[in-house]
């Protein structure tokens, strides 16, 4: 493991990159057995839903790490111009 960084384009990449594991654990628990003799598996089910929220939310962590990632760009290029 190396150092943190505080790069937004290195955050962006790790959020990105967590996003992309859950999103493999969110489609491999979905291909699990969610009936166990005759009975649905409530644990099967909220792994399933658990790896779907936390899918969801790297993925909307990773879209607003973009978007402060471009403020912060657009506010650089503002300071730079004196605009």
């Amino acid at each position: 493991m190396t150092a943190p960084s505080n790069s937004l384009d290195d955050l962006q990449s790790d959020i990105g990159n967590l996003h992309h594991l859950l999103e493999v654990l969110y489609d491999q628990s979905t291909e699990q057995e969610f009936e166990r003799d005759g009975k649905r598996a409530a644990l099967a089910d909220q792994i399933c839903a658990l790896a779907m929220i936390a899918r969801d939310l790297a993925e909307r962590m990773n879209e607003a790490a973009d978007a402060c990632l471009s403020k912060a760009l657009a506010d650089s290029r503002t300071m730079k111009t004196g605009a």
